[in-house]
């Protein structure tokens, strides 16, 4: 049973939660969704590209076969943080 006007002497099983700040409204709730799902597509893609590129272009860029067959086998979630080991 709900109550119809402001003064309500019901009491109501859950109490009122204070929604924070930064979550207050969906719009920037479903927006940091989304970039954070695009984060994930645009990872998954950047590593699907790594693991085509051919021996020559590795090179190129100071990464070995195994370090982009490493890179490529991540799952989407983790990050590319010190992937790969700079030599002095």
């Amino acid at each position: 049973m709900s109550c119809g006007s402001t003064q309500c002497s019901q009491t109501h099983p859950f109490p009122s939660i204070e929604i924070p700040a930064p979550f207050a409204g969906s719009g920037r709730v479903l927006a940091r969704l989304a970039a954070w799902l695009l984060r994930f597509y645009d990872r998954q893609q950047q590593r699907r590209v790594l693991m085509e590129l051919d021996d020559h272009m590795l090179a190129d860029i100071g990464v070995t076969r195994e370090q982009a067959a490493a890179e490529g086998r991540k799952p989407f979630w983790l990050s590319a943080q010190r992937a790969f080991t700079v030599s002095n």
